[in-house]
Formats: structure tokens, sequence, C-alpha cells
């Protein structure tokens, strides 16, 4: 897009949306201005924003009325960008201040231009209409239990995990970071157990098996603790990883705990003197920060960028130090999705979530296969919690790096380098350094996972002070 459009695009959203406004709920000042070229998010959109920071349907049934692809095609695809995120914008400012009628008219006119099966920009609308939608009906409870097929909240849809790993190229970075990382922390013990908080996924402990198989001074005595709340996916890993250590002649337990991180208690874990302790976490760390706020929200509080303390996320970091684990493994989303203003975090997640599917599109291309429909069936689930839910039930709270390095810092973490054998090596598993893409960059002893320049994901490693 030229310098033109671009201040072309400024301006018309000063006409339409009013830049005063935004100001003044809170939209206007966040900093788009400043970091939209470093943004995978069109130029064109984020001008709009003005701020900083097999097909699947909702739960809730009361689903868009998407309009043919005939009826958007008359309207060009910057054009229709721009009108998308305006009435996005003006549909979750209705919605945070109880307007349901003129947030209900913005639904309406976005169902016309809307699609999960159109361009990139088309399907995060619909995606974060049907959020928004959600928040609107959840204010009649009987309703809203009355439409939704399955209340209880799935973080992750089961069919999709497989399906990750093949889209995102970061999934299998970030998990050769882990094992390189681990493989050199553990390279002198004999008995070494591994905590996963959720993951569950055999390409990360498959591969991990048969490097610490062979291993100069010989396999180790492993132990690999698997937390989920899936009893089937704790099943089917244990039997895959006995497998593998059998095949490999290693010393090998596998312990499944079928609880939540929140119910987790250090007794399960079953840490024995001697032992060598790892903890990862991927993407799952940050649902422990889920907590009542609906007072802060309604009031106002916790402004600014104060990071509020978490008493169950200070508790299970609290219980990690007191078992003195060599290394914790941290991934989260790089993002600021734990605001209480629905606008604030609103904004956050449309310039976020833009980059994921920018970087599907790329992937997969713009056909509406199966496996896209899948894995954006999984994002959805995520911005319907971000957008939809308060209190204790929004538990997709997902932080910055600097966020979380408060968060460690007061429970007596601090960070250390990551192992990785070289940086060109990182560039060849995201696929170079060109303008566009996937790149990876050192910030602060993390690495971070880009899209086009706009972080996506941290990866970190922790020691106790």
């Amino acid at each position: 897009m030229s310098k033109r459009s671009f201040k072309s695009c400024l301006n018309r959203r000063r006409r339409v949306l009013g830049e005063s406004d935004l100001q003044a709920k809170g939209l206007g000042d966040m900093g788009f201005y400043v970091n939209v070229h470093r943004s995978s998010f069109p130029d064109w959109a984020a001008a709009q924003m003005g701020s900083a920071s097999p097909a699947m349907k909702p739960d809730v049934t009361l689903t868009l009325c998407l309009s043919s692809p005939d009826h958007f095609e008359a309207i060009n695809p910057e054009e229709r960008g721009i009108l998308l995120i305006q009435m996005l914008l003006k549909c979750a400012m209705n919605a945070s201040s109880g307007n349901l009628h003129r947030a209900d008219a913005c639904l309406h006119q976005i169902s016309h231009h809307a699609s999960i099966s159109g361009d990139s920009m088309q399907r995060l609308a619909a995606r974060f209409a049907s959020a928004l939608a959600v928040r609107l009906v959840k204010r009649w409870p009987g309703l809203y239990k009355a439409l939704n097929r399955n209340p209880s909240w799935q973080p992750k849809a089961d069919w999709a995990g497989p399906i990750f790993g093949k889209v995102f190229p970061h999934l299998e970075l970030a998990y050769t970071i882990i094992a390189q990382t681990l493989t050199r922390t553990m390279a002198e013990e004999r008995v070494i157990h591994i905590l996963d908080t959720g993951s569950g996924d055999p390409e990360l402990w498959v591969p991990l098996l048969h490097s610490f198989a062979h291993m100069p001074h010989g396999p180790p005595h492993l132990k690999i603790t698997c937390i989920s709340s899936n009893k089937l996916a704790l099943e089917k890993l244990g039997i895959r990883l006995v497998k593998e250590a059998e095949a490999l002649a290693m010393p090998f337990q596998f312990n499944p705990l079928n609880v939540t991180l929140r119910d987790l208690t250090i007794d399960m874990l079953r840490v024995r003197s001697g032992e060598a302790l790892a903890i990862t976490s991927v993407l799952n760390l940050h649902t422990l920060l889920a907590e009542d706020d609906r007072v802060d929200a309604h009031f106002g509080l916790n402004k600014g960028n104060i990071v509020k303390e978490c008493k169950q996320m200070s508790r299970f970091l609290a219980t990690v130090r007191s078992m003195s684990p060599k290394i914790l493994l941290l991934v989260e989303q790089e993002s600021d999705h734990n605001l209480n203003r629905l606008t604030d975090r609103f904004v956050q997640g449309l310039y976020y979530y833009s980059a994921i599917f920018d970087s599907m599109n790329a992937t997969l291309g713009s056909s509406s296969s199966e496996e896209r429909l899948a894995v954006e069936e999984m994002y959805g689930r995520e911005i319907e919690n971000i957008v939809a839910c308060e209190g204790l039930e929004r538990v997709e709270r997902h932080e910055s790096y600097g966020r979380w390095m408060v968060r460690l810092g007061r429970g007596g973490f601090k960070p250390v380098r990551l192992w990785y054998e070289s940086m060109e090596g990182v560039k060849d598993l995201v696929g170079g350094d060109g303008e566009d893409g996937y790149k990876v960059r050192n910030e602060r002893a993390s690495l971070m996972i880009c899209w086009s320049q706009r972080p996506l994901y941290a990866i970190s490693a922790w020691i106790c002070q």
C-alpha cells in the first residue's frame, strides 16, 4: 500500500469513527501509528484500529447470517476490511457500554461482509463477531444455556491438535529449542523427572526420548509426569512413550495426572529425592491467571502497566520453587489479552489474531480446507473466551513476556539463555529472513517467534534465584 493510500485510510478513520470518540473510549492511545510497520496486520486495518496495544459452528447456535460471496465481492477487499474494522470496534464499544440495540445493529451490518470462507480479514471478523454475539446473549443466562450445546469451556479443540503442528512451523521450533535446552541442562544427570504442565504432545516427547537414549554416558532413568484434563489423550501418550522407551532399552516411567493445572497439588507430582527436575509449560501457564476480577473491570481498576498480583499464580510458582527445579521452560502467546476493559483486550485481540490468520493464509492458501477450518475453530474458541467471558470463566489471559518477567521475578526465578545450536539453524526452521513470513529474534533472554515482525510467541527459560 502506498503512503498516500495509507494516509487516506487514516483520514477516513478520523471522519467515519471520529478520533476524539476513540480517545474517549480508550482506543486511540495504544500506539498503532508507531508500530503499524511492525505488524502483519494490513496497514489499512491497523489504521482503522488506531490502537496499541469440518466447518464447525460455535457452541452457541446463534450464528451470524452471512451473505453469499456474490454480495461481498461487490466491494473491494481493502474497503471491506476498513468497514469491518470500523464496525467491529463500534460493536465492541456498544457491547462494553451495554447498548445492546446498537451492538445488534453492528452485528447485522458485519454479517453482510464477514465470512468464515472469505479472505483472512473476513474470516477474522466472523470469529470476533461471533464472540461479541455470545457476549450479548450471555446477558440472558436462560437463553444462553438453552442455545449452548456444550457449556464447558475447551481452550483447545482435540481434533485440531494434530493439525496445529502441521500448519504452524513455530511449534516445531519451540519443541526443538525445549529439547536442546533440556538435553544440555540434564547432560550429567542420571535420574531425570520432567513435568509437562499441559502440552501432552508426543511430537515433543518422542524425539526427546531419542535424544536422552543416545547421551554419551548412556540413557538416564527418565520419568515424565504429564498433566491433562483429557484422559484419553493421556492414555494414548503413555502407551506411545512406553513403547518408544522399550524399543530404546531406556529406563522409563510415565506418570499421568488427569487434572487441570489449577487442581494440581505437590503430592500428585511424586517428586523423589535425587531426581533432577525440569518443568515445561507450552501455551498453558496463563490459565492460572484467571480470577474473579469483575469488580475491577466494572470500576475501571488496575489500569496502566501495573502487573496485578494473582494468588493462584503466586501459589503455583511458590510450589514449583519449593521443588528446586533445574530449569523451567515456558512458551506463551506474546500479547496482552489479560486486560480488564473489553475494548482494550478486543483491540489487542484483533491486532494479534490478524497476524495469526494472515500466517494461516500464507501457509494454507485461501481455500477453506477442513484443516484450516479446524484450526480457525480452535482460535475462534480462544477469541470467544477473550471477548465473551469474564471472571474465572475467562482463562485465555495471554500476557507479554515483559509481564511474565515481573511475575516470575516475584516468584523467585530469573531468566537464563536458551540453548540452541545456532541462530542460523533456528532461522532454517521457520523459513529464512524475508520481510514477510516467520522469523525469530532475541529479546531479553527470550526467543520471539514473529510473523512479519509481529511477535506471536515467546520462548524462555528460568532458574531459581
